[in-house]
């Protein structure tokens, strides 16, 4: 949350001062530059906020409408795929926008009805999950929550949402 914050007071800053410069050339070409001050700092603030907002609050990541379950020993597997955002690691990478395919594999006991989180095994060193999924009528309300006991909160895992189920052959 924090890194969010600095890349936009960043991005905000950077776009501030390009806007201010396009602002400020034509008026003071055209018109007196002294009386539009205030209105050229305000003008510039907002557009500024807007070009910075399109990039903050935008996120091309979503999740497939179709999961697929399989069995799998004597259990059965979930698989839920989506878009995801390529990490940025420097200002250019925030505005390309790129995406990659990603899978969420998770091992459930039944095929329908209400799975608490609390049923789905996690590896050692993993938080476990809160929340639940349910299947029923071939569709899955996916609900779960990590127990992150180190900061005290639930954190909400991003495959969380609604799908059609389309079952699978074993492998």
């Amino acid at each position: 949350m924090l890194e969010t914050t600095i890349i936009g007071i960043i991005l905000f800053l950077l776009i501030f001062g390009i806007v201010y410069l396009v602002i400020f050339f034509p008026l003071k070409w055209f018109v007196n530059p002294k009386k539009f001050k205030s209105i050229r700092l305000i003008s510039t603030g907002i557009i500024s906020l807007l070009i910075v907002s399109c990039f903050l609050f935008y996120s091309p990541s979503s999740n497939n409408e179709i999961a697929k379950i399989r069995k799998f020993e004597k259990k059965y597997e979930l698989t839920l795929t989506g878009k995801r955002m390529l990490m940025s690691h420097d200002l250019i990478s925030i505005f390309s926008n790129k995406t990659y395919l990603d899978t969420f594999k998770i091992t459930i006991p039944r095929k329908q009805g209400l799975i608490n989180g609390r049923e789905i095994k996690q590896r050692k060193g993993y938080y476990k999950y809160l929340g639940t999924i349910t299947i029923e009528n071939n569709k899955i309300d996916v609900d779960l929550y990590y127990d992150n006991h180190d900061d005290g909160i639930k954190d909400p895992l991003s495959w969380n949402g609604k799908y059609k189920l389309s079952e699978t052959t074993p492998e």
